[in-house]
């Protein structure tokens, strides 16, 4: 505790903006929460899928987080769905520690504070966009309500995508080292592809918003904010740098250079005002700079776009998941109190078995908004899939019949793999392999008994 308190205290955080983001720590004795979660009847599984917990190489299971500041990240809409801990101590590696992707935590599709900042954001119509935790921290606390964090990594589309619902603008503010420029420069790119205006808040070299906050101030950074450059003017002059426009060869690079970039601008009006600035710079006659950005950006659309997850057509898919789609649409509590009694493998080798696991992973969401949460998380050739199912006016088949049948599916396959190994087991001799083909005809009449019990159930 005095460690995470001396964590926090370093950065002149507030107990008001350390309740506000819920931030706490984790004991460095490596087995407190592993007990509290088996006292409470969570199964050894059902704990290590959450991501809390983790298996050693002795098989032996232990706290994932020990000796943190433990920082939740909640989903959009509030709910905790993962954790990221910032060592206590000097030397402690590694200095952040995230819980790993789970079923209801894709790091590629959160932003963290958005839970927060998302009514601000909607209000100004722009989001500010800083890298990490503690720079979302120190931003709140000096009246920047409208921050979210890429938590360090590379923006994705999806989260793009769940930002538009919110912005139209985003202003970006990444560390000055080379990997933020980097980050800045990939995240814009994608950011204008996806329709946002977008500015660059250029900080000094060595800090980041957190600790030029620290240093400067909330009115220093939000002065900072508001002389943030257009991300495309900050980018001609960047690359400019680079080149000696005296000469032809580097005027012709710097234009082929500036295509790639035009060709993502999607609307015209953005473009010929890119094509102004970048002729003026390339020392390149418009109309020349501008035939080139139309055909480049005529290029980029007959490009095919990067192949997305592959959704199965419908006659690909079997009755009993049908049956789970539609009732997940129709009567979602139904559907879920369903798919809450899938064990693990139950859903091996379905056409739809990523859409029902994300079905499955919205056990805390209120029932009236899952079809339209599920939707959102799919991709759109599953979408499509999933309407169409949800369409049909009659139910394909009950649910807790395709639950039923989903086990029996499951335990025929466990049976078929166990006879199979007996097989194999009985080729290379039976007497040396007597202790393995007992315990396989055990578990073989075990699987078959549930199988008896599962169909007499249907």
């Amino acid at each position: 505790m005095a460690a995470a308190r001396r964590v926090l205290e370093k950065r002149q955080l507030t107990a008001e903006t350390i309740g506000l983001l819920a931030i706490g720590y984790a004991p460095r004795t490596g087995n407190g929460l592993r007990e509290r979660l088996t006292r409470e009847g969570f199964a050894d599984v059902v704990q290590q899928k959450s991501g809390l917990i983790a298996q050693r190489d002795d098989g032996s299971l232990v706290d994932r987080f020990r000796g943190r500041v433990m920082i939740p990240i909640c989903r959009e809409s509030g709910p905790i769905i993962a954790f990221g801990g910032r060592a206590m101590e000097e030397g402690q590696n590694p200095k952040y520690l995230n819980s790993p992707e789970t079923p209801i935590y894709v790091k590629g599709r959160t932003l963290y504070g958005l839970h927060l900042s998302k009514s601000a954001i909607s209000r100004t119509k722009h989001a500010v966009m800083v890298e990490g935790y503690f720079d979302v921290a120190q931003a709140l606390q000096a009246g920047i309500p409208n921050v979210v964090a890429s938590s360090g990594t590379a923006l994705t589309a999806v989260q793009a995508k769940l930002l538009k619902r919110f912005a139209s603008k985003v202003v970006l503010s990444f560390d000055p080292d080379a990997a933020g420029k980097g980050a800045a420069a990939k995240t814009s790119e994608l950011l204008v592809g996806e329709g946002f205006q977008v500015n660059v808040a250029m900080l000094p070299a060595g800090d980041d918003p957190d600790n030029f906050i620290q240093k400067r101030g909330g009115a220093a950074y939000q002065e900072l904010l508001r002389q943030s450059r257009p991300y495309l003017e900050y980018l001609l002059d960047r690359a400019a740098s680079e080149y000696d426009f005296v000469k032809a060869d580097d005027r012709r690079d710097f234009l082929n250079r500036m295509l790639e970039v035009a060709a993502r601008i999607p609307d015209a009006a953005g473009r010929d005002q890119f094509a102004d600035r970048l002729s003026h710079k390339a020392q390149i006659t418009e109309e020349v700079v501008r035939a080139e950005i139309r055909k480049s950006a005529v290029q980029k659309r007959t490009t095919a776009p990067e192949p997305e997850r592959q959704a199965p057509g419908l006659s690909q898919v079997k009755t009993v998941e049908r049956g789970l789609i539609w009732a997940f649409l129709r009567d979602p509590e139904g559907a879920l109190a369903a798919l809450a009694e899938l064990e693990p493998g139950d859903t091996d080798g379905l056409a739809t078995r990523s859409i029902l696991e994300q079905a499955r992973s919205l056990q805390e969401w209120p029932p009236a908004s899952l079809p339209e949460t599920l939707i959102q998380r799919l991709n759109s050739g599953e979408a499509s899939l999933v309407a169409e199912i949800g369409r049909q006016s009659h139910p394909p088949a009950a649910p807790a019949d395709c639950v039923r049948t989903l086990k029996r599916l499951r335990c025929d396959r466990e049976r078929a793999a166990v006879q199979r190994a007996i097989d194999r087991l009985q080729e290379q001799g039976a007497v040396d392999h007597e202790a393995e083909i007992v315990s396989l005809l055990a578990r073989k009449r075990v699987l078959l008994q549930q199988i008896e019990v599962l169909m007499e159930a249907g």
